[in-house]
């Protein structure tokens, strides 16, 4: 099914109606570069984890990359223990800076988290994120073999129908060597919305009618506080809304519509 897109400053895409009816709501960070040095980012992603535990109404946090200032062995325990302070489960993937940058190619951030990809269903939907390096420094992104063969076995296992989300650092654009093979794959599948980091800034992007969003980072840069995501997923739609948390200042982002 094509999916449409358009923007006002209420953000509005199309996706297909859902398999199951039903609604979640779930916290999307990124790009919370634990270790950086300014100093404010263990601050800013302390207040946020704090926020998300003040609230009843999160079932998950998903975290795209980045999550670390240089991947060392110093920062991603850091960044561990900050995140496992969240009362809700957390799904992660690493971004350039924990793997391109890092001590030990990537292994690290395995080490630390058990793993740099994931899969789960979460009431109807299906959700899959995955690593994409880059595992040379300063080289493009790219999924490896690996990855992709992963990807594949469950994309091939995924009811045509079920609603799929997929979770990566970098937009499925030319910073990607092969983002044109994981775009094709996902095309397979009703995959309603691809959700990425790396940009800083909360964004409306289109991957070959793919509608995606590219999350802010978690950090306060020049403003007087840092920021995530809110997604509501309802029955013929997704809302996202931009939440700072100290202010409890809410930003409605967007609204997509079957």
């Amino acid at each position: 099914m094509k999916k449409t897109l358009l923007i006002v400053w209420l953000l509005i895409f199309s996706v297909a109606v859902f398999a199951q009816k039903t609604t979640f709501r779930f916290a999307f960070l990124s790009d919370t570069h634990i270790g950086s040095p300014d100093g404010k980012a263990e601050e800013d992603l302390r207040r946020t984890v704090h926020d998300i535990n003040n609230r009843n109404d999160i079932d998950f946090v998903v975290i795209t990359g980045d999550i670390t200032e240089l991947g060392t062995n110093e920062e991603l325990p850091l960044a561990k223990k900050l995140l496992d302070s969240l009362r809700v489960k957390y799904y992660i993937i690493p971004g350039n800076h924990d793997v391109g940058w890092s001590e030990t190619g990537g292994m690290g951030f395995i080490s630390t988290f058990g793993n740099d990809r994931f899969v789960f269903d979460h009431l109807g939907v299906r959700f899959i994120g995955c690593s994409s390096g880059p595992y040379v420094r300063m080289s493009d992104g790219h999924i490896p073999r690996d990855a992709m063969t992963w990807m594949k076995n469950i994309l091939d296992s995924t009811d045509v129908n079920m609603p799929v989300i997929f979770l990566n650092h970098y937009p499925m654009d030319n910073q990607m060597d092969n983002w044109y093979e994981v775009t094709d794959m996902f095309k397979t599948r009703n995959t309603i919305l691809f959700l990425c980091g790396h940009g800083h800034a909360n964004k409306l992007l289109n991957f070959e009618d793919i509608p995606g969003i590219m999350g802010r980072s978690n950090l306060r840069a020049k403003q007087r506080e840092g920021g995530y995501n809110i997604v509501d997923v309802r029955a013929d739609s997704i809302v996202f809304t931009e939440r700072k948390p100290v202010s409890g200042e809410m930003k409605n982002l967007g609204c997509s519509k079957g």
